[in-house]
């Protein structure tokens, strides 16, 4: 177990999930062209598949984005800031994943109950 996930090798789906990369880029300069504000970027690409078929039910690769203000006087802050964004970031992507599963998911049962329907009418 890892992070409290369990992990088992007869589950009927496997979620395979890319390293997460992380951007950072400066979006607006001070006048003495120091960097004002930066944007934070975070992408994961993931699949989803059922086990037994090796068919790919979902792939889908998602991208958040966040900014912050850069101050030189502030810079313990600023880092502090920005470790927060990153791992927001994290947070929303993972959501966003689980979120994207659910939907395939209640298709998924949509289409198997609806093709269990047809043999018993």
């Amino acid at each position: 177990m890892l992070n409290n996930i369990s992990f088992d090798d007869n589950a009927q789906y496997r979620l395979a999930i890319s390293p997460i990369e992380q951007e950072s880029r400066t979006l607006s300069l001070q006048s003495n062209a120091s960097t004002a504000e930066y944007g934070l970027s975070s992408k994961v690409s993931y699949q989803l598949v059922l086990q037994e078929s090796e068919e790919v039910l979902a792939e889908q690769e998602i991208v958040v984005r966040n900014s912050y203000r850069h101050q030189s006087s502030a810079l313990l802050s600023k880092e502090r800031e920005r470790s927060e964004l990153q791992s927001e970031l994290s947070q929303r992507i993972a959501s966003e994943i689980f979120r994207q599963i659910d939907v395939v998911n209640k298709q998924t049962l949509t289409t198997s109950d609806s093709g269990s329907n047809e043999g018993s009418e």
